[in-house]
């Protein structure tokens, strides 16, 4: 798999064990998909792990709520850039996070990208003369979150 690939199989990967956890109440195996190296549960939480090279995509799918509630991190060198929360009334809510002048990178824009065309938004982060961008709006560290899409 490549990086390409990666977001997109894990999209599908972690939205279909979330769909049998939901469902069928059963724990998935991981061994039924691509992206997932590994698969957890306290009995409060499963946990969905996946990774290729430094990204890394992790998934809380919390048992007990009523309304289903799954919070997806996506990582780069251990440091949170996206956060995905989701349940059965709100399909997603998507939450960018810059926490200093090393998020400010092209790997960490290309990443960024990369998560918002595999959620279909319209979304770009892009730098023009040293300057940083979500869309229009100037990144700045006096922000560290943006909300990007809710659905």
């Amino acid at each position: 798999m490549n990086l390409s690939s990666f977001y997109n199989q894990v999209k599908e990967d972690h939205a279909k064990a979330l769909k049998e956890l939901r469902v069928n109440r059963q724990l998935p195996n991981y061994r039924d998909y691509k992206s997932i190296k590994a698969v957890s549960s306290n009995g409060l939480t499963v946990f969905l792990y996946s990774n290729l090279g430094n990204a890394t995509v992790e998934t809380k799918y919390y048992i007990k709520d009523d309304d289903k509630r799954s919070v997806t991190r996506f990582k780069i060198f251990n440091n949170t850039i996206m956060i995905l929360n989701s349940n059965i009334y709100k399909p997603f809510e998507l939450t960018m996070y810059i926490k200093g002048f090393n998020w400010l990178s092209r790997t960490t824009f290309r990443h960024l990208n990369m998560i918002f065309n595999t959620y279909d938004l319209s979304n770009r982060v892009y730098t023009s003369k040293k300057i940083s961008y979500l869309d229009n709006q100037e990144i700045t560290l006096d922000k560290e979150v943006y909300p990007v899409a809710i659905a």
